[in-house]
């Protein structure tokens, strides 16, 4: 069952108790029914894609709200007469009154965002213009990337420090280049790093192949990266390794524990996409990574609209038009509105 299914059932069986409720001792028009129907849908919608609540404490809310209400209502009948044609409206102003500050009472889950993902790079000195770039393209993942030769403050005990980085990894990278194999701390660190029984991937920068351990993981057989100007008027080069970050990212789904984080962090970089084809591929990986709960999809809405070259691709529209029939009830309206107006023929 999809987030979107089980919402709507969860929210139909509380409509549905509510207006049993208010049938049993009231009286609902047919012409009426439709529209509270709507309004009692429309509050629960709130409370239940709030993942600060867990849906027992909102069922334990729900129920014991049921109660007061009826409650209040009885003491008030006591006192005056209650038509029964008021009763539906006033029994849900009452519900609504307790459900608040029932569910107040509950404290909140705190929300536990996946942990910041760690990367450690493996690699020359010599080969250190290149483990910058990755380390530049990973940053727009919003994913830490290690890289001794940057990373290390001078004054501190380096060993120390890359033993400490050694041990909190999440995935490892082997720069593998012939500068690789001669270095005696490279060696050592891949070594280190098979131990840990952590995701490895090599990566080959002059068609060096993984050797020893190494040959045991997954490896890119081609470095695939651009060189540009930094400007118009610089004769500065900067070196674009995205491409190859993006493959990576690609292996590191194989890893279910990292599936969640790497879904955020693919939300956070759709900013930085540069083309129609690299959006249509970024958007395809996302997809494939569902569900998403309300945050993540107006976030995933609010990128496609402030980047055109997913509101603009000929092939992200499709998809795009799609996740909002999807998602229709997580999409806040003015998100809904300014990206189907982008997005329309």
């Amino acid at each position: 069952m999809t987030d979107l299914s089980k919402l709507r059932e969860i929210t139909k069986k509380y409509t549905n108790t509510l207006i049993y409720e208010m049938a049993k001792y009231g009286s609902i028009l047919k012409e009426d029914y439709p529209s509270l129907s709507s309004k009692i849908k429309d509050f629960f919608l709130d409370y239940i894609n709030n993942k600060s609540f867990t849906e027992e404490q909102i069922n334990q809310a729900f129920n014991l709200s049921k109660t007061m209400a009826m409650q209040d209502i009885y003491e008030m009948a006591k006192i005056g007469t209650i038509h029964k044609k008021d009763f539906p409206n006033l029994y849900l102003k009452e519900f609504k009154k307790y459900f608040d500050i029932n569910l107040s009472e509950f404290k909140p889950q705190k929300i536990n965002s996946p942990k910041k993902l760690k990367i450690f790079v493996s690699y020359s000195i010599k080969d250190k213009r290149i483990a910058g770039a990755i380390k530049d393209s990973f940053n727009e993942y919003n994913i830490d990337t290690f890289l001794a030769h940057e990373d290390i403050e001078i004054g501190k005990e380096w060993r120390d420090i890359i033993l400490a980085n050694l041990n909190q990894f999440d995935v490892f990278i082997a720069l593998l280049s012939k500068n690789f194999i001669e270095s005696e701390w490279t060696n050592q660190e891949a070594g280190f790093a098979v131990c840990r029984n952590k995701l490895i991937i090599s990566i080959s920068i002059d068609d060096k192949m993984p050797y020893g351990f190494l040959e045991m993981f997954q490896a890119l057989t081609k470095l695939k990266c651009r060189e540009y100007n930094k400007s118009l008027h610089s004769e500065e080069k900067v070196l674009d390794c995205s491409e190859t970050v993006f493959e990576i990212i690609k292996i590191m789904l194989s890893i279910p524990e990292l599936k969640e984080n790497i879904k955020s962090n693919l939300i956070k970089n759709m900013k930085y996409v540069p083309t129609f084809d690299s959006a249509k591929e970024h958007l395809d990986l996302l997809i494939s990574l569902k569900p998403f709960d309300k945050e993540q999809i107006n976030e995933i809405i609010l990128q496609s609209i402030n980047n055109s070259q997913f509101h603009y691709s000929r092939k992200c529209i499709p998809v795009l038009k799609e996740l909002i029939k999807e998602h229709e009830s997580f999409i806040e309206i003015d998100n809904k509105n300014r990206i189907e107006e982008l997005i329309k023929p």
